[in-house]
Parts: C-alpha cells; structure tokens; sequence
C-alpha cells in the first residue's frame, strides 16, 4: 500500500502528464494538414473498430465525424461466443 506522500506524487505526475497532453492537443487542433485530412473524409462510410473515439469528435483534434455519411462502429464481445 502507498503512503499519502506516494499517492500525492502519483496524483501529481498525472496532473502532469494531462496538462501536457492538453496543451499539444490544442496546439495541433486548427492545423491545416489535420482539417484537410478531415476534409477528404467528406461524405465518406467508416468502420471503427472499438469506437467511437473522442479525438474524432466534432470539437476535437480530428474532426472527422462530422463529415462521414454514416459511421458504424464493431466493438468485440467478450466472454462469450
């Protein structure tokens, strides 16, 4: 069992990490090479294994969602056939 001053360090390195991920996020969100990416995607039908995905999202870093004609997504079953 961790002791509070492991835990708070654990907390804080997760802080962290989020803080950073945030921040490239937002600074690849609005590139030009990602929003033609999306672009071409336009009226498009798509299979996503294991989906939806957020990052995908209408206000997320690929938008690709909102230019699909239809999305349909597998997600595996387990324990059972």
């Amino acid at each position: 069992m961790r002791d509070g001053r492991g835990c708070y360090e654990l907390l804080r390195m997760a802080i962290a990490i989020r803080s950073s991920a945030q921040r490239l996020r937002d600074r690849a969100r609005g590139s030009q090479r990602l929003d033609r990416l999306a672009q071409a995607l336009t009226g498009a039908v798509a299979l996503e294994p294991g989906g939806p995905s957020s990052v995908f999202g209408a206000d997320e870093l690929l938008p690709v969602y909102p230019q699909l004609a239809a999305l349909e997504s597998a997600r595996s079953r387990s324990g059972g056939a």
